[in-house]
């Protein structure tokens, strides 16, 4: 069985409803007889604290290692290439690009295909009763300055990165 968290940034109350979303998918393990889970985490999802919304995905890894009986990969992939595509009216119509991250921070971006490289990967290859973490393949690490390097020439033309969490809030800020 292959499971995430749905990301929903505009959920009111974000951690409750992955929370509740979290539990539904371990309860669906547990009554069925799916004994092989993979569960698509991310990058961050191994601390505790300090990682904002991926705090859900921490909180999700822990609920799939007290399964019983039960093989769990995790994979824990970077910020995807594709999530880019966000970026692109932002730029358009405002002249800049932002995210949450400090501008030098390198992330170790993918494309969502090597995500399926590295879960085929390990087909057959978890013991009974495991839980695996597998960081994905080659990723490419980019500066979050540099990430709307890829947008379209016209786009990208005379535009700012902005950290829209300015400060010791922004993540990466202590690196």
């Amino acid at each position: 069985m292959y499971t995430l968290l749905p990301y929903d940034p505009q959920e009111s109350n974000y951690y409750a409803q992955q929370s509740r979303v979290g539990e539904a998918i371990i309860e669906a393990v547990r009554e069925s007889d799916v004994r092989h889970v993979v569960f698509l985490s991310s990058i961050g999802a191994d601390q505790p604290s300090g990682t904002g919304m991926i705090l859900s995905m921490h909180a999700q890894e822990e609920r799939l290692r007290r399964l019983e009986g039960t093989n769990v990969l995790i994979l824990r992939p970077g910020p995807f290439f594709e999530n880019l595509y966000g970026i692109l009216e932002l730029i358009k119509h405002e002249g800049i690009s932002g995210d949450a991250f400090a501008p030098d921070v390198p992330l170790p971006m993918i494309a969502t295909r090597e995500v399926e490289v590295a879960r085929a990967a390990t087909r057959g290859g978890l013991a009974p009763k495991s839980a695996a973490i597998r960081r994905t393949p080659r990723p490419h690490d980019l500066r979050t300055s540099q990430t709307s390097w890829h947008a379209p020439t016209k786009l990208r033309e005379n535009h700012a990165y902005n950290n829209l969490l300015a400060g010791s809030l922004a993540i990466g800020a202590s690196l």
